[in-house]
């Protein structure tokens, strides 16, 4: 039989592949440099190993509206006869062989008149119960005209948006409600038309509710925190030295954190989202790591201290103000940590066994080591800490 090898991301949830004979390389969104008079998809530009490399924001190329940008974010680098474009898209998952009779091309719709399409579909694919969406990487790069939004940006006209954005607290937190488009049927369309289908997107790099004139071109994803906006700075310079593209194949992905001065990494497929902690509702009669319930927009969330697991002093523990919302299975949970430090990629063959001793005094659950700047990082085996662990209260706060 057939295999074609495709790399599955997710974008707003949803998954889509692309062919890995068009990948070059992959590497999570740094801090990009906005270009004027380019197309209103590519949102900037990047310098990687001394190339210019544009960028197209994913979610305006197909249309939809402006999501705004966080740590977790991916760039995917494609080539097209000698063309390079980064795309930036939410979580890149896997390397996956897709049997070619799995895969079907076309749609019908049962319409007799149709119109065009932007053909950046190239198939379907149907994995298990999901249903993966193929691009056209051609397409995706040369294709010219301006596309029309196919999710208006004003959420009063946009119901099936906001039932989505209900049931989906990551996608309502991502989304910019303060972005516009061309009017919609019965709305009056903007006095200044004459700048285009560009002056009508957002830039989910520069814009800023609270900044005037060209003051917010000098900002990148304004919403981030300090911190975020530090590590994005500092991709981009790694970028500018980085010398090897990287082998794809068996790529993990990780988020970094840090715990009592310690590099943890967990796998970034479990990371929903990182947070602020403001307050905390005690649980009586539970685990000392147990620390209690937070109200995360509407949903109860056990926080978890695993520092206890990890035989790391609690010292400081009521300090903390940041959790890692972490999703495995029926459990959500919020874990506490000192700082987000990063995301990365690795290569399988970078992970190396848990010592016996040494890191923390106690690996019992750790599924390895890597190097991480320098120092240990260690792989936290959440799995088994579930599994071994109640962590999550039936209990409102």
């Amino acid at each position: 039989m057939e295999h074609k090898s495709y790399l599955i991301f997710k974008l707003n949830q949803y998954r889509y592949g692309l062919e890995t004979s068009v990948v070059q390389e992959i590497f999570f969104l740094p801090e990009l440099t906005p270009v004027q008079e380019a197309p209103p998809d590519i949102v900037g530009v990047l310098n990687l190993r001394g190339n210019i490399l544009p960028v197209m924001d994913l979610s305006l190329r197909f249309g939809h509206r402006s999501i705004q940008y966080q740590i977790t974010d991916s760039t995917i680098a494609i080539e097209w006869q000698g063309f390079i474009v980064g795309i930036i898209v939410n979580t890149v998952e896997e390397v996956k062989e897709i049997e070619t009779a799995m895969i079907q091309a076309q749609i019908s719709y049962g319409r007799k008149i149709t119109t065009a399409g932007h053909h950046f579909v190239a198939g379907f694919a149907k994995l298990n119960t999901d249903i993966v969406t193929l691009l056209d990487p051609q397409h995706l790069i040369e294709y010219s005209e301006v596309v029309n939004p196919l999710i208006p940006f004003k959420d009063k006209h946009n119901r099936s948006l906001s039932r989505r954005q209900a049931h989906d607290p990551e996608l309502a937190d991502r989304v910019n409600p303060e972005a516009e488009t061309t009017a919609l049927p019965g709305e009056t369309e903007p006095k200044d038309t004459k700048l285009g289908a560009q002056a009508l997107r957002p830039n989910p790099l520069t814009d800023r509710g609270d900044l005037v004139d060209g003051d917010a071109q000098e900002y990148f994803c304004p919403q981030a925190t300090p911190e975020e906006r530090a590590i994005f700075r500092e991709r981009a310079a790694n970028l500018i030295l980085a010398s090897d593209r990287q082998d794809i194949t068996g790529l993990m992905s990780l988020a970094v954190v840090m715990l009592n001065g310690e590099y943890f990494g967990l796998d970034l497929s479990l990371v929903r989202e990182f947070t602020d902690i403001k307050q905390i509702t005690p649980i009586p009669c539970c685990g000392d790591f147990i620390l209690g319930n937070m109200n995360l927009r509407g949903e109860i969330v056990t926080l978890v201290d695993i520092r206890q697991l990890l035989n790391l002093s609690g010292d400081g523990v009521n300090d903390v103000a940041k959790a890692m919302v972490v999703h495995l299975k029926d459990i959500v949970a919020g874990i506490t940590i000192d700082e987000v430090c990063d995301v990365i990629y690795l290569q399988p063959s970078e992970i190396k066994p848990a010592p016996t001793s040494g890191h923390s005094g106690n690996n019992e659950y750790l599924r390895g080591t890597a190097l991480y700047r320098d120092k240990i990082l260690g792989l936290i085996d959440f799995h088994k800490i579930i599994t071994e662990q109640e962590l999550v209260v039936n209990q409102e706060g």
